[in-house]
């Protein structure tokens, strides 16, 4: 589940190099997250959208009348049309999507999760590294300005001992995507930019499963060397939208809760998993909406000709944590 970034009209924004050259956009996938892109894309100077595929090739009511929109085809991909590829279509697709951006040495940007198996993210890697281009994996939450904010308010608060997360949500009931694959990637990795460093550990509880058997609330815990243990808690069937993230290091804990006001709190040292007291500090924070700043920042990236791969990594340490998680669930249960 994404952050509701369609609400967002941001102005044109500036690029963030000196850069004019052009990007020419190919967007695949024209779904609700497809929608935000193409928004997104137009706000931002400097990249242009040029061509729209989906499962149909019908045109979208979203997409200008002077794009073209064609029916997905690996041969559409092609680096004298477009300079990069968006890809917003479900998750069981990313894979075989992104391996012919890559084998035709075009920049990837994909939606969340990367794959749904570490073999698949695993031989996107191995491409990377024959046809290396910038590639990032919309893990939306790490460029979320309030998120930042609280990662910049830790320095200097020592090391960090634990982690609290819970992100939910009334829905979506997806058909094509499990709880766990929709809702954890974005706990997971914001857990792992946090410690920087993949867990020994994982646990999981038992699913709550909702009313008529449909949607679930998942609970786990991963231990990472320090020793610090994240506790996690996401689904779909929580009464209200809820995205929290507490940090608990040696000289103080920070919350960032992007459904709260402020968003922001810096609280005195407590014990992990304590319940916060007091008002806090409010640490303030500006900046792009979390798509905007990503697609700016993948811009960017292929200005810079930035090859490296630490996006890609982030995501395939992901996927395979969720795979490890989804064995464990299935125990559980």
């Amino acid at each position: 589940m994404k952050p509701t970034s369609s609400v967002f009209r941001p102005s044109r924004q500036n690029n963030l190099t000196s850069s004019t050259s052009h990007i020419r956009a190919g967007l695949i996938g024209a779904g609700p997250w497809g929608r935000n892109i193409v928004r997104t894309i137009e706000a931002i100077d400097g990249v242009e959208l040029s061509l729209v595929m989906n499962q149909s090739g019908s045109r979208p009511d979203f997409v200008p009348d002077n794009i073209p929109v064609a029916a997905y085809r690996p041969e559409l991909l092609n680096p004298e049309t477009i300079d990069a590829v968006f890809i917003a279509t479900p998750p069981h697709s990313h894979a075989e999507i992104a391996m012919a951006a890559m084998q035709r040495r075009l920049p990837v940007f994909v939606e969340k999760p990367l794959t749904l198996n570490r073999r698949d993210a695993t031989a996107i890697c191995a491409q990377h590294k024959v046809t290396p281009a910038p590639f990032f994996v919309d893990h939306i939450y790490l460029f979320h300005a309030g998120f930042r904010a609280l990662k910049s308010a830790l320095a200097g608060a020592g090391r960090i001992r634990a982690i609290s997360s819970i992100g939910g949500n009334w829905g979506p009931f997806r058909t094509d995507t499990s709880t766990l694959w929709d809702w954890a990637p974005h706990d997971i990795a914001m857990c792992l930019d946090l410690v920087g460093q993949n867990p020994d550990e994982m646990t999981c509880q038992r699913p709550e499963i909702g009313k008529n058997g449909q949607g679930q609330r998942l609970a786990f815990s991963l231990t990472f060397p320090g020793p610090c243990e994240a506790r996690i808690s996401i689904g779909n069937i929580f009464q209200k939208r809820r995205r929290q993230i507490t940090v608990y290091a040696e000289t103080a804990a920070l919350r960032f809760e992007d459904e709260a006001e402020p968003r922001v709190v810096r609280y005195p040292a407590s014990d992990p998993f304590e319940d916060l007291q007091g008002n806090g500090e409010t640490i303030n924070f500006s900046g792009n909406p979390p798509l905007t700043q990503a697609v700016m920042e993948f811009c960017h990236a292929i200005r810079q000709s930035d090859q490296r791969s630490a996006q890609l990594k982030l995501g395939t340490d992901v996927v395979a944590l969720i795979e490890r998680l989804d064995r464990k669930i299935l125990n559980c249960s």
